[in-house]
């Protein structure tokens, strides 16, 4: 059907799409149709046009070739799948064949995606002198959760641009067509940085011909990323993640399909960690990503592995029992030979002043804080993910901002409203972690109660230091800054374990078990 359509369409478009109509448990139905601007079919044709061997007239045999046997397969096939085709057209302006098919639930796969949580409610600009192109990606972008407006030359995006800057409300991205009439992608957005408040403007170049030199002006004038024409939404979804998860003041290459596909590589991570909700939400994000994990819940363990098997990452916790991050490191760089380097990456929860020349001596290749960001743990895959293909790849270790030292003392908000932080959180990474938390925050505190009880502070502190980046992940900043105060208190020189530091460790106990308290409620009534 498709191939007709071509045929018969000398100019303008032909459009494939498919809308969902119902589904069952087991079934879907899908609605296919393909349009076209072509010649168009005579209404004392239409009742006939799936018939073996039928074409409009002759002369249409003779001007554009073929049997006319096309239609009739398609209709023959359509029946076979249980469904039913049907077709409208007007001669001079076009046709469009429509079918519906009933298809069975895939179960057992799921199909992997990629996560839209930073697109969602950024203003986009669309910018396309092609209205089908418009709107199929405008509709693309809306299934991202991205909120755009068309424009339909390079004129009228300058003026909604500057509209934008004049309201407050400047977008967030600008999608420009590389080959435009009258004002082309190039000019729009050479001009489009000139205009006030919009020197960092975020830019992507879309291109239809895929002309030579086309990406590296792009890049020159100032885009973040260049896309060739056709696209699928993953494609330009990826695409739209490393944009707005560069940094404005990093310097970067122009992100391109080439760079997505690389970070697509499957990797063997080795995740070391101890603390069972970190394993969970890590675990989760990587494989939804195509990745494969493996975990060490000590830096012990992971020796031993590594010993076994080669990994083409290691995401490396810095506090553990029997042996920390840091000790691994430095015993893993130690027997490693001649031209070997497993990249390393650090993750704390700390973030404190020092972390990152203690990775960095450690022998350590880039650093993450907790709790765990989604665009962060995507960065540090994207990064590594070549090296896989090319080791002589590999970049010290990156000037990460160092992390303020939560400030002591605070008192935490009376009020805090627990049910709005949770709200205002990754919601992909709440839904991960929220069971797994439920059951296991008992636990912790029974720990940490008979830590106190029997005077064993090491059990207390470790605990103390997993939980508050369990709870920077709910937005629940009381109880992260208590888990956090009561931490420092054991692990200073001041808590020598005397009868009124005891008293003051369980007065700080009972104050993070009352606002933990009020998360879990919340938690529990809690739908994403």
């Amino acid at each position: 059907m498709i191939g007709n359509a071509i045929k018969f369409t000398e100019y303008g478009q032909v459009v494939l799409s498919v809308s969902f109509e119902q589904a069952s448990q087991k079934m879907s139905m899908f609605r296919f149709s393909v349009k076209d601007s072509g010649i168009g079919i005579p209404e004392s044709k239409l009742h006939s046009i799936f018939e073996a061997f039928s074409q409009e007239d002759s002369s249409i045999t003779r001007r554009f070739g073929g049997t006319g046997l096309g239609l009739s397969i398609s209709s023959r096939l359509v029946e076979a799948l249980g469904g039913q085709i049907s077709v409208k057209s007007e001669i001079g302006k076009g046709s469009q064949f429509d079918f519906s098919v009933a298809m069975e639930i895939d179960s057992e796969n799921t199909p992997v995606c990629p996560s839209t949580v930073g697109l969602v409610g950024l203003r986009v600009l669309m910018v396309d002198d092609n209205e089908v192109n418009r709107v199929v990606i405008s509709r693309i972008l809306q299934s991202l959760g991205m909120l755009p407006t068309q424009a339909e030359s390079g004129e009228q995006a300058l003026d909604l641009l500057q509209h934008s800057v004049s309201v407050g409300q400047r977008f967030d991205l600008v999608l420009l067509d590389a080959h435009m009439p009258s004002m082309d992608g190039f000019t729009t957005a050479a001009k489009m940085l000139t205009l006030p408040d919009c020197a960092d403007l975020s830019m992507v170049m879309l291109s239809s011909a895929g002309l030579k030199g086309d990406a590296q002006r792009s890049k020159e004038i100032g885009f973040a990323a260049y896309l060739s024409k056709p696209f699928t939404r993953d494609e330009l979804a990826q695409l739209l993640n490393r944009v707005v998860n560069v940094a404005a003041d990093v310097p970067t290459d122009l992100i391109t399909r080439h760079g997505i596909r690389e970070s697509q590589i499957e990797l063997d991570v080795l995740l070391v960690e101890d603390h069972v909700i970190n394993q969970k939400l890590a675990i989760a994000l990587i494989e939804r990503w195509g990745h494969h994990v493996t975990v060490a819940d000590d830096g012990q363990i992971a020796l031993e592995m590594l010993a076994k098997h080669q990994f083409d990452l290691v995401l490396m916790d810095m506090m553990m029992p029997v042996m920390d991050g840091l000790e691994a490191t430095q015993r893993i760089r130690a027997s490693e030979h001649e031209g070997q380097h497993v990249p390393i990456v650090a993750m704390t929860a700390n973030a404190m002043l020092g972390d990152r020349e203690r990775c960095l001596q450690a022998g350590m290749d880039d650093y993450i804080s907790k709790p765990i960001e989604l665009a962060e743990l995507q960065r540090v895959l994207a990064k590594f993910a070549p090296l896989k293909l090319n080791p002589s790849l590999m970049d010290p270790l990156p000037l990460v901002p160092e992390a303020p030292k939560m400030q002591e003392g605070v008192q935490p908000p009376v009020n805090f409203d627990y049910a709005k932080a949770l709200a205002d959180s990754d919601q992909d990474v709440v839904e991960i972690v929220k069971d797994v938390f439920l059951a296991q925050w008992p636990i912790d505190l029974e720990k940490m109660t008979a830590a106190l009880n029997c005077g064993n502070l090491s059990p207390l502190q470790h605990t103390t230091h997993a939980l508050k980046g369990t709870l920077g992940m709910f937005g629940a900043i009381p109880a992260t800054q208590l888990a956090s105060e009561l931490e420092q208190m054991v692990g200073s020189d001041k808590c020598l374990g005397t009868p009124s530091n005891m008293d003051d460790l369980r007065l700080k106990l009972q104050g993070l078990k009352n606002q933990v308290d009020q998360l879990v409620t919340v938690l529990q009534n809690h739908s994403a």
